[in-house]
């Protein structure tokens, strides 16, 4: 029989053992026994294998002629299946797979890490020495993929901010997060209540609530956004979010009160009963044209005029008894007192355009402009008075003409005040 595995060959042609051993053509007679006898020293020694990956003579059996992965078991080789996979029985080099080899036997074992298979205690997930699975134990220390950091966050809390995405993170971008990432390790979303100046938020409350310091958008609320806040930090009394400064809404978010102004279209020759007389006959005329509220009228005697009788801190619009409510002054007194008039006091109760000459005696910033020109504090036809124009947006307006007859008829101006 001839076996052939790419080394020596070996033959048996019939010869008894110690002729194939050589032993001299005895013709199988020992020198010191009888005919097939063999002793101690005629017995082949013992093959010595020195594993220098040479077969040599004598070496048979030893691992230097064996043939690892031919598919035939040589007699050093616990197996020999013809393959070079690892999972099954047999694994490199040709040896029967046990626990603790390093391969994972398939449908045998669960894992197999080799030498460091360990039935000792550890804060990880391991392999023990039956080569089974131990899982790791929430508070053993060690954030294992079957832990996150809502079932166990006493292991996988110090996670966040590694710039590892570890299991219960949506991301991970680091301790200061990013645009797309907070430092929570969630996604960077406005309203979710985590402020994320990266993705820029100027805020994020993550509540619903458009009065308050944070409005959608994650912005900052802020005068003439258009929502008025109402939260106890906020000095808004209004949010129109437009620059217009003679609406009911200033540009500093504060209401702006508005005021009726007009001519009357009666004419009234000048003694008719001093100041308060003027004032009565306003507040007549204005209440039988339907005409809301207090009304003075713009007027000076020998002592006192509007600089001393109107509500010189009214901060809001004067405005005309028309449709549109023409505005003829805003910023209050200090408008009307110290500019042009954007429109001319031409408007009387009823709405109707009335020019006309108008009782005044006062000058643009609202004090007496001479004793002698008030009809004798408007209660006698044997003086003169000074008059304005109520065509007039200049200072014409309050003060057009001196001397004129107090027997002649002439208009008031009625500003509402308080």
């Amino acid at each position: 029989m001839t076996k052939h595995h790419g080394r020596i060959a070996i033959f048996f042609l019939g010869f008894t053992t110690a002729q194939a051993c050589g032993d001299g053509g005895n013709n199988g007679e020992s020198e010191s026994g009888s005919e097939g006898e063999e002793t101690s020293d005629t017995m082949p020694p013992e093959p010595v294998c020195n594993d220098d990956g040479i077969c040599d003579a004598g070496e048979e059996i030893c691992l230097d002629c064996a043939s690892c992965g031919d598919g035939l078991k040589d007699p050093s080789e616990p197996c020999d299946d013809g393959n070079e996979a690892n999972d099954d029985a047999c694994v490199a080099p040709c040896q029967l797979a046990t626990c603790g080899d390093g391969y994972v036997q398939d449908g045998v074992e669960a894992c197999d890490d080799g030498p460091a298979n360990s039935d000792g205690p550890s804060v990880e997930e391991h392999c023990n020495l039956d080569c089974e699975i131990v899982p790791s134990t929430c508070g053993d220390g060690a954030c294992d993929p079957h832990e996150n950091s809502s079932s166990c966050n006493e292991d996988c809390k110090e996670t966040c901010g590694d710039m590892v995405l570890n299991v219960g993170e949506y991301c991970d971008d680091g301790p200061d997060g990013s645009a797309t990432c907070d430092k929570s390790c969630t996604d960077a979303v406005c309203g979710d209540g985590e402020h994320n100046q990266l993705a820029g938020e100027e805020c994020d409350d993550g509540d619903a609530d458009e009065t308050n310091e944070c409005i959608h958008g994650c912005k900052l609320a802020t005068c003439g956004d258009g929502i008025h806040r109402t939260d106890t930090d906020s000095e808004e009394q209004c949010d129109d979010g437009n620059d217009d400064d003679t609406d009911a809404c200033s540009n500093e978010c504060k209401i702006i009160e508005h005021r009726t102004v007009f001519v009357t279209g009666t004419s009234y020759t000048g003694d008719f009963g001093g100041l308060e007389g003027a004032d009565a006959e306003c507040n007549d005329v204005a209440a039988m044209a339907g005409v809301d509220g207090n009304f003075r009228a713009w007027l000076s005697g020998t002592v006192d005029g509007p600089a001393t009788r109107f509500d010189t801190d009214f901060r809001g619009v004067y405005e005309l008894n028309d449709a549109d409510r023409t505005v003829v002054a805003t910023n209050g007194w200090v408008g009307l007192t110290t500019q042009p008039l954007q429109h001319a006091i031409d408007i009387d109760e009823s709405g109707s355009q009335y020019i006309t000459g108008v009782w005044t005696n006062t000058d643009v910033d609202g004090t007496p402009l001479n004793p002698d020109q008030s009809c004798s504090d408007w209660s006698s036809i044997d003086t003169n008075a000074a008059v304005g124009n109520s065509g007039a947006i200049d200072v014409e307006w309050t003060l057009e003409y001196e001397d004129q007859s107090c027997i002649t008829s002439f208009s008031l101006y009625c500003f509402q005040d308080v």
